[in-house]
């Protein structure tokens, strides 16, 4: 009976596993460069839509790649 039931809890968590590239992020604005060369909303999501594309999630080795950052005014 307890292996039936580790069964039904093994199958039970793997259909409601998250998919690999997904993460809790918060919703601040701290705006990072990803190596995809564009800007982020935070790190969390750079790392995320990174991941998603399979790029590496790093920071971008030169931010003057991106394009101006639209909400920075000035």
């Amino acid at each position: 009976m307890k292996a039936v039931l580790l069964i039904v809890l093994i199958a039970l968590s793997a259909t409601n596993a998250l998919p690999p590239c997904y993460r809790r992020c918060p919703k601040s604005y701290v705006p990072v460069c990803g190596s995809d060369n564009l800007w982020h909303a935070n790190i969390c999501i750079m790392r995320m839509e990174l991941c998603l594309q399979n790029l590496p999630e790093e920071l971008s080795s030169d931010p003057s790649l991106c394009p101006p950052d639209p909400r920075k005014r000035g």
